[in-house]
């Protein structure tokens, strides 16, 4: 072979390396911003259980609250009726 052509395969060779060398930094870079975009979904995951489960629960507790009024209002109505026949 002529020396031209191992200088020319060795400038390819080099080029190569180069090129191979920027894919492997822009893996890894990706591989990087996977794992956080993974982290950062895991907690927006948990944050959004975390907020269910309180808005579940304060509506539980209003569901509650609200049918014990609404069994107060009730027998006060029907108390209420019960002295208005008595007194008709």
């Amino acid at each position: 072979m002529a020396k031209d052509d191992n200088d020319w395969m060795e400038h390819e060779l080099c080029n190569l390396q180069y090129q191979i060398t920027e894919l492997c930094n822009e893996r890894d870079d990706l591989t990087d911003a996977l794992y956080t975009a993974n982290e950062e979904g895991a907690t927006a995951r948990t944050d959004y259980s975390i907020l269910k489960q309180t808005f579940d629960d304060k509506l539980a507790t209003e569901n509650g609250a609200l049918s014990r009024k609404l069994c107060l209002y009730t027998d006060l109505i029907d108390e209420y009726e019960k002295i208005v026949v008595q007194y008709a």
